[in-house]
């Protein structure tokens, strides 16, 4: 009997050591820990696996590095997971992996090497129908270095924007010089999205402070050589600068119906109501403000 449990106790224990049983187990265990998205514990058993391989100088499954990879980003550890996605592309380069180490990058904010990565990769994402991604991530790559030169080469390749990448596409246009460009982009995104605020303040600030810049200017003119000739003159400029602060008023009215704790616009609608002389709307706007 003795010897029967002696010789049962010795083939568990080779079983147990058998690597191919050890990597198998550990295999099944990583896998149903990932399907439960119990993502902390499968990664920590994809790396045992990763490290089972490793010691028995066998082949790493490619997948074994792309569902680590995986786990690692989902927990935030976007250090690891940089390295597993690139351990992923050496043993077999796929556009999984590719997408995967540029969102690590690009989580780590280290944009430097998305560029490389993305002009490094671009001919195979385009030979795999990625072409859409890599113009993509061309334009928000522009966007985060605040690369006024790539935005404003970009941006035309992107069949949809957000209303962030209008504002950043309409920001680059200013720093250009080119207003009329960027007027000309908020009007047509605002035709037909209304309810891109963002861009409705840009357009109300840009009038007021176009209205603002032209007011000051006539005013010191006519202060410096106050005479009839000066006065009518100055009359018929302030109604043509009138003209640009309606603009402004229409829009900070709507902004500030849909956001009426907002103190910006109410500061921004007293202004524009003194300048055209509507003193109980300004004293209204004034009282919101004590």
């Amino acid at each position: 009997m003795n010897r029967i449990i002696l010789s049962l106790t010795a083939l568990i224990l080779i079983t147990s050591c058998n690597p191919l049983k050890q990597i198998n187990t550990t295999y099944q265990t990583a896998e149903s820990n990932y399907s439960s998205q119990s993502y902390e514990t499968a990664y920590n058993n994809y790396n045992s696996l990763i490290q089972l391989y490793k010691g028995k100088g066998m082949d790493i499954p490619n997948d074994i590095y792309l569902k680590a990879a995986e786990c690692a980003s989902k927990l935030g550890n976007t250090s690891d997971a940089s390295g597993l996605f690139q351990d992923a592309m050496k043993d077999s380069l796929s556009v999984v992996a590719v997408k995967g180490y540029i969102n690590s990058l690009k989580k780590e904010q280290n944009y430097t090497d998305v560029v490389k990565v993305l002009s490094d990769k671009q001919d195979f994402l385009t030979e795999n129908g990625e072409e859409a991604y890599l113009k993509l991530e061309k334009f928000e790559v522009a966007i985060a270095q605040n690369d006024t030169k790539e935005i404003l080469a970009t941006y035309s390749d992107i069949d949809t924007l957000s209303e962030s990448q209008v504002l950043a596409v309409i920001n680059a246009m200013q720093e250009s010089d080119n207003d009329k460009g960027a007027m000309n982009l908020a009007n047509k995104t605002l035709k037909t999205n209304p309810k891109f605020y963002d861009i409705k303040e840009w357009k109300a600030v840009y009038h007021y402070k176009f209205a603002e810049k032209w007011y000051k200017s006539e005013m010191d003119k006519y202060n410096k050589d106050k005479n009839y000739t000066a006065y009518v003159y100055l009359k018929r400029e302030l109604k043509k600068i009138s003209a640009n602060y309606r603009v402004s008023k229409d829009l900070f009215e709507e902004l500030h119906k849909v956001y009426p704790s907002e103190t910006k616009y109410i500061k921004y609608l007293k202004n524009t109501y003194l300048r055209l002389e509507l003193d109980k709307q300004a004293e209204a706007m004034d009282k919101l403000l004590k």
